[in-house]
């Protein structure tokens, strides 16, 4: 009987061997770990770290930013004003157009020198074999004032040159407005049918143009007078701005210091003439300069792709 029943145990136990186990899994040996603080240690308060930036800002991202000139302390600002497009808060001064025409951004290379018809010394400089305007043979600022001051008697030629030059040695894309572009900038979110940026009252023009009421006929220092609402500055007077027709060719909006309050309307447009260089005492006439059109200027817009920190992305530059 006795053996019987050790047998019976021992059957039993041998079962319950080769079933699978319903309870939990013994504990394994401890995993490796940080080693603990000393007595006394300070907590550890790290922040977790931070995910890594991505590579393109989101869709509608895009901020203004700073587009520095090369070798200088010049610098130009730009805001957003449509998707993958920023424009130049005001319109180009002295300051940037000196770098380009007098080789300021290689400091070791000799400055053009002005031809006798006004084209001759044409200067190819950089890898991009950028064209660059001759200098003026005239006084072109009229004594009105320089730095901080528009450009003006320029050609659409001459501020096309501009936009080519910062492109090469940005990477980025400049190039003068179009008509559609410079006017839904200029209304900045006013009605289809207003006449200017600030309404249709023409009393309020003072505190946003430099026009012929209150300029003393000449150009004044940019920004200073209020923006529009997309933070823009002198989209009406001071001088006019080349823009790009829906045809290709060139034509002046905004208006200037020598306007009337018409003039210097949302859809007011200006066709350049052969009178804006008559006085030129070059022959063949400059390309670049305009002598009897001091009242013309131009402001940039760059167009891509917004980065990480909201400015468009430099594809390439010049080294």
């Amino acid at each position: 009987m006795l053996r019987a029943l050790v047998l019976a145990v021992l059957l039993a136990a041998a079962a319950s061997a080769q079933s699978p186990p319903t309870g939990p899994p013994p504990a394994g040996p401890p995993r490796a770990g940080p080693d603990p603080p000393p007595p006394g240690a300070p907590p550890d308060v790290r922040p977790p770290p931070e995910p890594p930036a991505s590579p393109v800002a989101p869709a509608g991202s895009a901020r203004p930013f700073v587009q520095d000139l090369p070798h200088t302390v010049v610098s130009l600002r730009l805001v957003p004003v449509a998707p993958g497009l920023w424009m130049s808060i005001h319109e180009i001064t002295w300051d940037a157009y000196d770098v380009l025409v007098f080789g300021l951004d290689q400091p070791s290379a000799p400055a053009p020198q002005q031809g006798g018809d006004g084209q001759a010394n044409e200067e190819v400089r950089g890898p991009d074999a950028v064209l660059r305007p001759t200098k003026p043979h005239m006084v072109t600022d009229r004594g009105w004032g320089h730095a901080c001051f528009p450009a003006m008697s320029l050609s659409a030629k001459g501020a096309s040159a501009f936009c080519e030059w910062l492109s090469a040695t940005t990477g980025r894309h400049y190039r003068l407005p179009t008509e559609a572009e410079w006017e839904a900038a200029c209304r900045a979110g006013a009605p289809a049918g207003s006449a200017w940026s600030c309404g249709d009252d023409a009393a309020c023009l003072s505190a946003v143009a430099w026009y012929r009421e209150n300029s003393d006929r000449h150009t004044h220092a940019v920004g200073t007078k209020s923006p529009n609402g997309l933070g823009l500055h002198d989209m009406h007077g001071n001088v006019g701005e080349w823009c790009v027709a829906p045809d290709g060719s060139f034509v002046v909006r905004g208006g200037s210091y020598r306007d009337n309050s018409k003039s210097l309307r949302c859809d007011a447009r200006l066709l350049p003439t052969p009178e804006w260089n008559r006085s030129d005492p070059n022959l063949p006439r400059s390309v670049w300069w305009l002598a009897d059109a001091p009242f013309v200027g131009f402001r940039i817009v760059c167009e891509g792709t917004p980065d990480a920190s909201g400015a468009p992305r430099a594809e390439s530059a010049a080294k």
